[in-house]
């Protein structure tokens, strides 16, 4: 091939990685958020100690992202670690490396102008790059699960390695994808001579692989607890979960004032868009870019109702919004084979709202202090300034303590300052004669108010200074700083 041929192949994929890449580096230097603190209070000793503390603390996910953020600090060195973006680069440059692989898969499955498409969704969806800002472990098994379905497609042709390589690797990260997984076999009745016996057998090689890890699985799986779409009914989560996907952060727009729950009807649209696309798959489902639509869309579907009924089924509510990220490049791949296809006119008003919407919501994360969450950077800057010699201070829940060492660390603090997280009442715990509370009061662990009772009845007063909020545009989100005398 020549170089403009080379250029008019892969100069838009290039494009797309680099304009993928851009937008997570762009609101990567802000404020770490508790999870973030998890992850790192596990990961910033030994291997020894990092296993002990997921094991004491219940980590109800698998090891392989927690490894890998390991190995990244330790490359780091303590300097370039004090930098949140050179950290964030653990989770982005795995959703960077997804725009490829989504890529590839659309141009095999359906076409070069598809495969473009859907590499240019990847790359701006902003629900995939808000995720790929957490130094958790959603944007690994998103490239993992791209690869898996990569794997699927071609199964026929390299004999499922992929699907098994990528199959491993999802579950060594996330178990949920699992479901994922199971619902990619649909493909097994939608296309005529596919070879399921060869599928079979790469589930074997991977349940084979994952087989050491049951026994932590099962022990894990007493301890599981997940916060998810709160307040949401059964009826609405769906459309909300393909929301999220579609349009990311883009629900605060002006016109949606009239309220959260107000847009209900639109994110129909989403439910609605969804079943299209597999009753029209499998309308030409002797097609070969109906077969995608249908087995994709069908996958979505699976995925999205079996994690709500087992949920159901165990009264654990283990569905929240970033589990679903490991969707994305279905739903990129499924962009692209929508809007080439749509009548002109729609099909561009399609994606100007799209697309749109998606820059819209990336907006909002650039330019948000903390990224929809607890401004924990500035209220440890409040803090490094306030406190004095011997002063306590009291993380509530104790969970965001990792996030607080690592910004307290940067700081020179006055002598025999102690940081005591808890999720409990304080009791006896507390015993200095001044204490500053951080506590996020919405969060479903904190005790504001009974800790705030507790420290009076202790014989604490209030201090001088008065009660300091660090949120965002999401008030929930705040973490309150109040310092107490005795």
């Amino acid at each position: 091939m020549s170089v403009s041929s080379h250029l008019k192949r892969y100069g838009p994929l290039v494009l797309a990685a680099l304009l993928g890449l851009g937008v997570r580096l762009l609101p990567a230097g802000q404020s770490l958020g508790g999870d973030d603190g998890v992850s790192l209070y596990y990961c910033g000793k030994d291997w020894a100690t990092m296993f002990q503390r997921m094991a004491v603390s219940g980590e109800p996910n698998p090891p392989l992202y927690f490894m890998w953020l390991h190995a990244w600090l330790l490359a780091l060195g303590p300097h370039l670690a004090m930098s949140e973006v050179w950290l964030r680069m653990a989770s982005i440059v795995w959703g960077v490396l997804t725009i490829p692989v989504v890529w590839a898969v659309a141009g095999e499955a359906l076409g070069e102008t598809e495969a473009n498409i859907a590499a240019l969704f990847m790359a701006v969806c902003s629900f995939h790059v808000e995720f790929c800002e957490e130094l958790r472990m959603y944007a690994m098994p998103t490239l993992w699960a791209a690869l898996a379905m990569w794997g699927v497609w071609r199964l026929p042709q390299d004999g499922g390695w992929r699907y098994a390589l990528g199959a491993v690797l999802c579950v060594y990260t996330h178990y949920l994808t699992g479901f994922l997984l199971l619902g990619l076999h649909l493909i097994v009745l939608l296309k005529r001579d596919y070879p399921w016996k060869r599928l079979l057998l790469m589930d074997l090689v991977a349940t084979v692989a994952f087989a050491p890890w049951l026994p932590h699985v099962l022990a894990q799986s007493g301890d599981s607890a997940y916060f998810g779409l709160r307040g949401l009914p059964p009826g609405a989560w769906f459309p909300e979960v393909l929301w999220q996907l579609s349009f990311g952060w883009a629900w605060p727009l002006p016109l949606a004032g009239w309220g959260h729950q107000g847009l209900a009807p639109v994110k129909w649209v989403g439910v609605a868009v969804l079943a299209g696309a597999i009753c029209l798959g499998l309308r030409r489902r002797k097609e070969a870019d109906g077969i995608v639509a249908a087995w994709l869309g069908g996958a979505m579907a699976f995925s999205l109702f079996s994690i709500w009924g087992i949920s159901r089924f165990t009264h654990e509510r283990i569905f929240e919004y970033k589990y679903f990220c490991m969707l994305t490049p279905c739903l990129a791949v499924l962009v692209g084979w929508a809007l080439p296809r749509l009548r002109k006119p729609f099909g561009w008003a399609m994606a100007v709202v799209l697309f749109g919407m998606n820059l819209y919501s990336l907006s909002l994360l650039s330019f948000d202090p903390a990224l929809g969450q607890a401004d924990w950077r500035g209220a440890c800057q409040y803090l490094a300034k306030e406190v004095g010699a011997g002063d306590e201070i009291l993380a509530q829940p104790g969970m965001y303590a990792g996030v607080m060492s690592y910004y307290l660390s940067q700081y020179r603090l006055p002598q025999g300052v102690r940081l005591n997280p808890t999720n409990e009442m304080p009791q006896d715990t507390v015993v200095a004669k001044h204490v500053w509370t951080c506590v996020a009061p919405y969060h479903p662990m904190a005790l504001q108010h009974s800790t705030d009772a507790w420290l009076e009845h202790a014989g604490y007063r209030a201090g001088s200074l008065p009660p300091v909020e660090y949120g965002n545009f999401f008030p929930a989100n705040a973490i309150r700083v109040q310092d107490w005398q005795r």
